[in-house]
């Protein structure tokens, strides 16, 4: 992986706004001086993620998850420190060093940008790609959709896209990698998508990673996907969330449907909230990159019973991220694509406004397939409906919730709140391990803080404190402090992520300086927690000689014995000192 200069890194940072990055992922709400929003990295009900503008920094006092702006899209993208360097210096405009492009993963991005534009060619300019281009007429996909969309077309050729890229300097190697092309048993490689139309698949920040292919005509099978790589994953993106964002954001609500053309056709109708499953599980993490978005979410799946069982688990998933969950009921043998092209973009409108609660649905869906006045069929319809009770987050909307499906069961409203705590319960992974503040020696935080937060203070930590005074990998975030301190400048989390690429002693980190501590306190700890941690070392050098003075006696090294005693007697008067130097009256005094 390259490695960026310290200069670069700096710029970014400087030009990043944590709270706009970390919006476009969370809602934030302003709280004093920090902003504070839903979790995306655990479920919680209550907001507990925080963002200092100040510091650059993110914590969540939930899960203990933390670091700066690079280290949130590291992990909410699942980049490299270097991927997410590069992702921010283009959205702030940031020039990188020439040495440091085209390098990780650039390659494959590179490669699906080139796909991209090569199929797109194809469909509007050449020839071969009419078949394509008349079947979008016939679905009613209009020319400002498909290129919004940069649809596109795979000629038929067994090695069309190879040979274009190799103009490029794209070899096939990188094509294989990125899963556009495949190796050749005997040698060689050849197109992955041929004779087809193509559906570039991209991440939030709008950059083709993966492809979706529909045969033209005959043939099976009648869809074909690119292959995970390491730039794609895919219950990690959504069809159209790009396209999406901003209709997302403005309207408050999410129209989820399952595949390409069902969502192409909404947004030929002018309905661009709405995003695509394109052919996978609804998966938490989809379900929390669509609550960056949206509050509500309105799943139109195929009428038949494969597109019900799709939107109960999609609803489900979606429930336990927090948002309200509705359903539309399309009539039968009808696709969102189809009943608007056949119904009309009004009438789908419609179905939408009168859609009704994940629950409702779930409910008349039992209702009709359990026989409740039978024992049962109660029992069977009571543990159907817990399931889904407990996936909503929202405690008085599962509160609510359960006491009318209770009354709609004949059931009393405590034995089925108690299915539904027992079944919650049951699905838990455990409680969310939160760092112990106490992992930390105080003094060691104190010290921290002024080095990262206390220009004025940092300059007399370095001065009077060594750095194996600090325990642990935190030693390391030191050091890191006391050469930027030496460089003349106040270090940052991003020096340390940069430095060390430890993600957990960034989280750590992040979660010490969260404390926050202002110079007036400051100046207050100071002389304090240098005592202390002088003290802390002092001792530490006491346990470790203390054990030496053992393993020598047992050896019968009496020469080393006197030696060690002596140096353990040093220790202990400086430890005195120090002590009375703390409280120089003594306990009387105190």
């Amino acid at each position: 992986m390259p490695r960026v200069p310290e200069d670069v890194i700096a710029q970014v940072r400087a030009q990043a706004d944590i709270v706009e990055v970390v919006s476009e992922y969370v809602p934030l709400k302003r709280r004093g001086r920090n902003y504070f929003g839903l979790c995306p990295f655990h479920s919680e009900r209550t907001p507990s993620f925080s963002v200092n503008p100040e510091l650059g920094i993110f914590h969540c006092f939930g899960c203990g998850v933390g670091g700066d702006v690079f280290g949130f899209l590291m992990k909410m993208e699942g980049l490299s420190f270097y991927e997410a360097v590069r992702r921010l210096a283009e959205k702030y405009g940031v020039p990188l060093p020439k040495s440091t492009r085209d390098q990780g993963n650039d390659a494959l991005y590179r490669a699906n940008a080139f796909a991209q534009e090569f199929y797109k060619k194809l469909l509007w300019k050449d020839p071969a790609g009419g078949k394509a281009r008349r079947y979008l007429e016939e679905r009613e996909i209009g020319r400002g959709v498909a290129e919004r969309f940069a649809l596109g077309y795979a000629p038929p050729g067994w090695e069309g896209l190879i040979r274009a890229a190799s103009h490029e300097g794209i070899g096939p190697e990188v094509l294989e990698k990125a899963g556009l092309a495949l190796r050749r048993r005997s040698g060689g490689y050849y197109d992955r998508f041929r004779d087809r139309l193509t559906f570039p698949i991209h991440n939030p920040g709008g950059r083709p990673v993966a492809f979706g292919a529909r045969v033209l005509g005959e043939g099976e099978p009648k869809y074909i996907n690119s292959p995970e790589t390491p730039i794609y994953r895919k219950g990690k993106v959504l069809y159209g969330i790009s396209q999406a964002r901003e209709a997302l954001r403005r309207e408050g609500e999410a129209i989820v449907v399952e595949g390409y053309t069902d969502l192409l056709r909404l947004f030929s109708a002018g309905i661009e909230n709405a995003v695509a499953v394109a052919g996978t599980a609804f998966t938490p993490h989809q379900a929390g990159l669509l609550r960056r978005y949206a509050e509500r979410a309105i799943l139109c799946f195929d009428a038949d019973r494969a597109g019900s069982e799709a939107a109960l688990r999609g609803g489900e998933v979606l429930s336990e991220a927090g948002l309200e969950v509705r359903v539309v009921e399309l009539p039968p043998g009808h696709d969102p694509d189809s009943f608007v092209r056949e119904e009309g973009r009004e009438e789908f409108l419609r179905m939408v406004g009168n859609s009704k609660p994940l629950v409702e649905h779930m409910l008349e869906k039992v209702r009709r397939t359990e026989d409740i006045s039978s024992v049962e069929g109660r029992r069977r319809a009571a543990k159907a409906m817990a399931e889904v009770l407990s996936k909503i987050r929202d405690e008085l909307r599962r509160d609510l919730w359960t006491r009318r499906v209770a009354e709609a069961l004949g059931l009393r409203e405590e034995v089925l709140r108690k299915v539904v705590e027992r079944r919650g319960r049951s699905e838990e992974t455990g409680p969310v391990k939160v760092p112990s503040r106490q992992t930390v020696p105080p003094a060691q935080r104190e010290l921290l803080k002024i080095l990262f937060s206390v220009p004025e203070l940092a300059e007399r930590v370095v001065e009077e404190v060594e750095l194996d005074a600090f325990e642990g990998r935190l030693r390391s975030a030191a050091k890191v402090a006391y050469e930027a301190i030496g460089d003349g400048r106040l270090p940052t989390v991003s020096d340390v992520l940069a430095e060390t690429q430890d993600e957990g002693l960034v989280e750590e980190l992040a979660g010490i300086l969260q404390e926050g501590l202002d110079e007036e306190r400051a100046r207050k700890v100071l002389a304090d927690s240098i005592a202390s941690v002088r003290r802390e070392k002092i001792r530490r050098e006491i346990e470790r000689v203390a054990g030496e003075i053992r393993e020598a006696e047992e050896a019968g090294d009496m020469e080393r014995v006197d030696a060690l005693y002596s140096h353990l007697m040093y220790l202990k008067r400086e430890e005195a000192r120090l002590v009375r130097a703390r409280h120089p009256l003594g306990r009387e005094g105190l």
